[in-house]
Formats: structure tokens, sequence, C-alpha cells
């Protein structure tokens, strides 16, 4: 048979460095964090345990004594014995048996040990078997201003890695190990894979956030296809876009040329067949009839009418106000 001719498309590789996503993080999740456990026991090499509370169901005080035990001797011992004593809890709270707050404060407790197990890893030469991979575990979940399928829909849907750098704050080391969120209500809406130099790994190091300070990241390399794949998943629209050109006889080497505003809650909703004006009339109606029936006053239906068309003409995303 004669040689096939070859014919490679290579977009990707093309044009896939024209554009990147920058995104704002606006708050951080800590894991295992529920607010369950409020007194910290002391590790037992350096202090005894403290007795505990009568109240509290037999599985909470054993799973406490798991932790005021634990000792780098132990590590792995303590952590088997943990996990059995969080699956025996789930298997009380399903039969009815435990209660739900019993239940919370055995989950606090199992992640407070594998918070300890963590530091106590990282002061030994070689990890046991089971303790290892708990740093990514127990990584921070960062709530990043986006929504994966509007403008990262390779990652979802097939597993495309982009380059993720925070864009300030590059004198300073990160210390948190950490994955990434977006505001959609899909699980599936997050990014839990990372280049890490010639690898790939669960998480990515990132700084601790200041309160009152920004904190931007950016994604790199998504030029090739994700504006153009990007649906109108949980309604976020389009972001904003601005567009940046390259000009040495500029002072600052760069000039912004335009900048495109996003798509507002009123545009998203037309696509969808739902019309602003009708939306507007119907809520001044429900408001109308409130005010009459005396459950809302004449000004404060004003307040809420002006609140609602204000927000309809604004950005489907997280407001920086």
């Amino acid at each position: 048979m004669p040689e096939p001719n070859l014919v490679s498309e290579s977009g990707r590789a093309l044009t896939a460095h024209h554009s990147c996503l920058l995104m704002n993080v606006f708050g951080h999740i800590e894991f295992g964090e529920n607010g369950a456990v409020q007194e910290d026991a002391p590790l037992a090499e350096h202090a005894t345990a403290p007795i505990p509370a009568e109240a509290d169901a037999p599985i909470v005080r054993e799973m406490r004594e798991i932790i005021a035990s634990l000792s780098p001797k132990n590590s792995g011992e303590a952590y088997n014995d943990a996990v059995a004593k969080k699956e025996q809890a789930l298997t009380m709270f399903k039969l009815g048996i435990l209660g739900l707050e019993e239940r919370a404060a055995v989950e606090g407790l199992f992640w407070r040990l594998c918070r300890r197990l963590v530091e106590i890893n990282k002061k030994r030469k070689r990890v046991p078997g089971p303790t290892r991979g708990l740093d990514d575990k127990l990584a921070d979940q960062y709530m990043a201003n986006f929504s994966l399928f509007q403008s990262a829909p390779d990652h979802w849907a097939i597993n495309q890695l982009f380059p993720i750098v925070p864009v300030h704050r590059h004198t300073e080391c990160p210390t948190r190990d950490s994955t990434i969120v977006d505001i959609t209500c899909d699980s599936d809406g997050k990014i839990d894979t990372f280049i890490e130099g010639e690898t790939v790994d669960e998480t990515i190091a990132l700084h601790a956030l200041r309160p009152g300070e920004p904190y931007y990241l950016g994604m790199f390399l998504t030029g090739a296809y994700q504006d153009i794949m990007g649906d109108m998943h949980n309604l976020f629209g389009r972001v904003h876009e601005v567009h940046v050109f390259v000009d040495d006889d500029d002072p600052e080497d760069y000039y912004i040329e335009e900048v495109i505003p996003g798509d507002t809650m009123e545009r998203v909703l037309q696509r969808v067949q739902y019309e602003p004006s009708d939306l507007a009339k119907r809520i001044k109606q429900a408001l109308d009839s409130k005010v009459r029936e005396g459950q809302v006053k004449p000004k404060e239906s004003v307040l809420l009418t002006d609140f609602y068309e204000q927000t309809m003409r604004g950005y489907t995303y997280l407001g920086t106000e």
C-alpha cells in the first residue's frame, strides 16, 4: 500500500498561548474544619489526655482517647483505629443509633488526628504506608470566582492540564497545599490535578489569604477551544474580556486595546427564553400585592424593585464590591 498523507491540525499548540483566564480567590475551606470539636487534646508525648466530657457518646470518647495517645511510635496503629471508628460512627448514624452532632464530632476528631499525623510525618525519613498521602487529602479548597464549565471545559472533559499560578506575591513562598473549586453548584466544578515540574500533582501550593487583600490566580494556555466550547452551565455567561497588545514603543511595553464587558444576568436569561421586562413586571406585581396586605412597606417595595433591576443589569459572576 502507498504511504498515506498524515495531516495534523495542532490547534492547541498554535493558538492556546494567546489567551489566559484571571480569577480572584474570595475564600477558602480547611478540610475537616466542621466546628464540632472545640477543645484541643494534646499529644501523648507532651501532656496527659484531658478528661472526656460525660455527655459524650462512647464512640466519641474512644476517638478522643486515640488522639490523646497519639505518638510517632504508634501513628500507623492510631490511624487504622481512627479509620475503623469513623466507619463505625457512619454505620451507627445510618442505623439511627448515633445522632448527627455525635457523628460530626467523630468526623472532626478524625481529621484533627490526620492533621497531626501530617505534622509527625514531616519529621520522618520514611512515612508509614497507611498515612502516606494524607497531606493531599487535607488540602485546602480555594474558592475562585469562575465557572470551570464555561472557561475551562477541557479540564473537566478530557483532563487537559492548564498551567495555573498566582499572578502576584512572587517574592513570598506559597505555604498552603490546595485545590481550586469554582462557584457552580456542580461537584465536578473543581481543579484537583496540576502541573508539578514534569509530573502531575493533586494539589497546588498557594499563599495564605490575607483578610481584606485580593488574591489572583492565572490559568494559562486556554485560548485554543475554551471560549467556543464553554457552555451556559448554571447560567454563568461570558467573562469580561481584555485585549492586550505588546508594543515596544509604549513606555509600559504594552497597551490595552479594548475591554469587552461580560454577560449580564438579563442577557443570559434572554438566551433561555426568559424576558427580563416580564420578570420585572411580575416582581413589581408581587411586591404591590404585599404592600396592599401590609406585609411590606411602600418604601421597602421601591427599594426591593430598584435592587432587583440593578441586579439584573449586573455581572453573572461575583462582584468585587
